[in-house]
């Protein structure tokens, strides 16, 4: 779980939002900003939910909700 954990903190700051700020600053000057937080959290959150269905199917845990 550490390279995961790893990968949301780089890819939140440094990989996604970052550049949103920048491209969406220079569309949108008044709401590039905030569309950039939004956009970050709604890839990141998208992510955490693959990365939580493939451990849970790795440790077998998947077959017991069901």
């Amino acid at each position: 779980m550490g390279k995961e954990a790893l990968l949301f903190a780089v890819s939140r700051k440094v990989i996604l939002e970052i550049p949103l700020l920048y491209l969406l600053n220079t569309v949108y000057p008044l709401y590039g900003l905030p569309f950039a937080q939004v956009i970050t959290e709604i890839i990141l959150s998208l992510l955490a939910v693959a990365v939580l269905m493939r451990f849970l199917k790795k440790s077998g845990a998947w077959e017991y909700s069901r």
